[in-house]
């Protein structure tokens, strides 16, 4: 089950779909039942969950994708749309591969990609490396011109200053290619997802039920974009524990 988190200066804002109710027949009595969604706060929940977010951000790059190739015209202004649609969808795939306090892909898994996407992959990886996160470099320069005047052979003086740059610039085939990419690695990790799900929810099933019970959502208040933003997510994980109750009614 999917949820969507938006931040702002205010807070999390934290929603999860509403789940379906079972038909009254089915349940054991004949009384409606009561459904919360509730979140796994258990250690043995971070590895799905890591792999949740690797599934949401290749999905996320692939709707980008959609998003640039859906341009019904690039002209200077719809191309710089375009190119920040398939910049960020970049950033989302090749974020799936950062090491750090979640869990990422790696080089075992671009092995698993055909011959083709396996050289796309490395030569975005290369292109985010050296373009997109690190702007000094020989595919972006920037620089400052002025206009070379005259008049009748008079030579004027320089009366101004403006910049100037040159950059690459991303295309449609890169678009398409990015989004094949994102939706092959999602294939690789299907299978992971779903042994991980089985595994947690045996682990679930082994639990008195009255300690799922327990569990709830976090409360949005607790979390504000101005607090953790200078955060590593281990950091922001430990505050946010922190806080949390403690005791029978810890709810995670």
């Amino acid at each position: 089950m999917r949820r969507v988190r938006s931040l702002s200066l205010t807070g999390t804002h934290r929603f999860a779909p509403r789940p379906t109710r079972m038909p009254l027949e089915r349940l054991e009595s004949n009384v409606a039942g009561h459904h919360r969604v509730v979140e796994i706060t258990y250690p043995q929940a971070e590895h799905l969950a890591d792999l949740y977010g690797i599934q949401m951000d290749l999905q996320s790059a692939q709707r980008l994708c959609d998003h640039a190739l859906e341009l019904p015209d690039l002209g200077a202004a719809q191309y710089e749309v375009f190119d920040g649609l398939v910049v960020a969808a970049l950033t989302k795939y090749m974020r799936c591969f950062a090491s750090g306090s979640r869990l990422g892909l790696n080089e075992t898994d671009v092995r698993g990609l055909s011959p083709e996407l396996q050289k796309a992959h490395n030569f975005f990886k290369h292109l985010r490396d050296k373009h997109v996160a690190h702007p000094v470099n020989p595919l972006e320069e920037t620089f400052v011109t002025t206009s070379a005047s005259e008049i009748d052979g008079k030579l004027l003086p320089v009366t101004s200053l403006n910049p100037g740059r040159e950059t690459i610039m991303l295309h449609v085939e890169d678009a398409k290619i990015i989004r094949a990419l994102a939706s092959a690695m999602e294939s690789h990790i299907e299978p992971r997802i779903e042994t991980a799900k089985m595994k947690l929810l045996s682990f679930l099933q082994s639990l008195p039920v009255e300690e799922v019970h327990k569990l709830d959502l976090h409360d949005p208040r607790r979390r504000h974009a101005n607090h953790y933003v200078r955060k590593s997510r281990r950091q922001a994980k430990r505050s946010n524990n922190a806080i949390q109750p403690t005791g029978e009614d810890a709810s995670g």
